[in-house]
């Protein structure tokens, strides 16, 4: 038999997605006894990452966009690449998270 639970906000789901930072608490029940415990969450700033303004760049050309930011750990590129850069050969839309 699965247990009951609840939040600190009175939700009784047996998930809870966090947005914000704050101490989060959970009580389950099961069968007559009940167990709480609680986590502090907090969330870092997200490093910037700047890739310059939008720019043109002659046929036969390559173009180097660079990610790297000291504060940055892994690069993934919109082809899935992991380098700190990545090379343009073509026009189009190009991201990195």
């Amino acid at each position: 038999m699965p247990g009951a639970y609840l939040w600190q906000n009175n939700s009784t789901l047996p998930k809870h997605n966090v947005t914000q930072g704050g101490t989060y608490w959970l009580k389950v029940t099961q069968e007559g006894c009940s167990v709480t415990n609680s986590i502090n969450v907090s969330f870092k700033d997200l490093p910037p990452v700047n890739l310059g303004v939008d720019t043109g760049f002659c046929t036969g050309t390559e173009l180097k966009l660079d990610a790297n930011n000291a504060g940055i750990k892994s690069y993934v590129w919109q082809n899935q690449s992991s380098l700190p850069y990545y090379v343009v050969t073509n026009g189009g839309r190009y991201s990195v998270k």
